[in-house]
């Protein structure tokens, strides 16, 4: 897991390089046709074409569409944005994650996880920090934006989990990402420097390399075990910040970010505990169940 947000981090450093220096719709197509180029292998060890096969090409569209949605917003709000700041509003998305379940899986959350819930939108807010007008600047918005669409791109791969392959669901939203990438290419074509294309095919390695690698951490171990490094990707992505860009973080990113990850971390354990309840022989009769 260590080593997965080490690469998601050199990924967020790497886009934020790229943004200040391309178009984001370029980036996009470049990158995404790179990431099906390295799945390519998997995919014919998967059974080829036949691995592809699905009654499911609505949902793969929605999902498709969901992460275009966040990676526009996430790359848009990155050239305004110092880097730290957007990784720590990132953090948001497990908070809309716990939301969206209920409301369209219908799951329940009890009133713990709620509570921890409004006590990370509040250190989100703490992070973006209204300015003088009393208003979130409009990169923060997007950020938070971005976090959303992220969520609820995740809440479609539950969906699709049921009965599509990993690597289906792989190649459709890489595959919808790039075509979107291409459909603005007439509108924003600027050459690629040889830099240009190194950088964004880093950028495409260092994302595989990380989804191969948190993948096996979450099949090694439970989720509340692994889960809680994810938020070291805000001292990766700080550090990176301050050696290139020379950016510190200002002291209400670090407190709300504080107050974003402990409840973060909070929601993890308790749908870990709820999950091992959940598969535990049921109770005598009489016995008070424990409100999650």
């Amino acid at each position: 897991m260590i080593l997965g947000v080490t690469a998601f981090s050199a990924t967020d450093g790497l886009s934020k390089w790229m943004v200040m220096a391309a178009p984001i719709l370029e980036i996009v197509a470049i990158r995404n046709a790179l990431v099906l180029l390295m799945i390519l292998p998997s995919l014919g060890r998967a059974g080829g074409v036949r691995a592809l096969a699905t009654r499911r090409g609505g949902a793969h569209a929605v999902r498709a569409l969901l992460s275009i949605g966040a990676l526009l917003t996430f790359f848009g709000a990155l050239r305004e944005l110092p880097l730290a700041t957007s990784i720590a509003i990132s953090f948001a998305s497990p908070l809309f994650m716990t939301v969206a379940s209920v409301l369209l899986l219908g799951e329940r959350v009890g009133w713990h996880r709620w509570l921890a819930v409004v006590a990370g939108f509040a250190g989100v807010v703490v992070i973006a920090w209204p300015g003088a007008a009393g208003m979130i600047s409009w990169p923060a918005a997007l950020m938070l934006l971005s976090s959303l669409f992220f969520a609820l791109s995740m809440i479609t791969v539950r969906w699709l989990a049921r009965t599509e392959t990993d690597i289906a669901m792989l190649f459709y939203q890489n595959a919808g990402m790039m075509l979107a990438g291409v459909g603005g290419l007439p509108f924003v074509w600027q050459m690629p420097t040889p830099t240009d294309l190194g950088v964004i095919a880093a950028m495409a390695v260092t994302l595989v390399v990380g989804q191969v690698f948190m993948i096996r951490a979450f099949r090694a171990a439970p989720v509340a075990v692994v889960a809680p490094f994810e938020y070291l990707e805000l001292l990766w992505a700080s550090l990176i910040g301050y050696v290139v860009w020379n950016e510190e973080p200002a002291a209400h990113v670090w407190i709300g970010a504080a107050i974003v990850v402990a409840s973060g971390l909070y929601i993890t354990w308790r749908e870990a505990r709820a999950s091992r309840l959940a598969a535990a022989p049921q109770p005598a009769a009489g016995a008070v169940a424990s409100s999650l």
